[in-house]
């Protein structure tokens, strides 16, 4: 009778352990130590919590910016239907606004195709900067559901 109880109460805990909107290189719940962690060392983002996760990941050397579109804890990649990411960088010191479309990567190895991919990215050498970029992706359709002006920081001493 105590096994019945168990599972559903472990099940609610983790799931009140994964009610905090925090976003960086990886989210980390206070409560049952529960971790999100970037798996490509970029920057994660909340699309919606326990449901999806974009990671922006950027070469600062190359000027290549990266998106992988993941799953509920940011392990599984996902695939979308849309071929193209855009991503508006906002104005900062040094830095002149500007926007980037990324996109999709096809893949044999994992099968991804241009309309259906899980990464996405673009070369640009506006991104060969040592400053803190910040901004939005315009729109992305991730597991059925729409996200518009998805924020980010980029913060220069955290892209290794």
């Amino acid at each position: 009778m105590h096994s019945k109880l168990l599972i559903p109460g472990l099940l609610l805990g983790l799931l009140a352990a994964c009610s905090d909107q925090n976003q960086g290189h990886s989210h980390v719940h206070e409560e049952g130590g529960h971790v999100h962690t970037a798996p490509h060392d970029g920057e994660l983002l909340i699309l919606a919590e326990e449901f999806a996760h974009l990671e922006l990941v950027l070469d600062r050397e190359t000027g290549t910016l990266d998106a992988y579109c993941l799953g509920a804890h940011a392990s599984t990649p996902v695939r979308v239907v849309q071929p193209n990411l855009v991503v508006a960088f906002d104005a900062r010191e040094g830095v002149e606004a500007f926007e980037v479309e990324l996109g999709a990567v096809a893949s044999t190895l994992t099968g991804d195709t241009v309309g259906d991919a899980s990464r996405f990215q673009v070369v640009e050498p506006r991104l060969k900067t040592t400053a803190d970029l910040g901004g939005h992706v315009s729109s992305i359709e991730c597991l059925g559901q729409s996200y518009t002006d998805v924020e980010f920081e980029l913060h220069a001493d955290s892209d290794e």
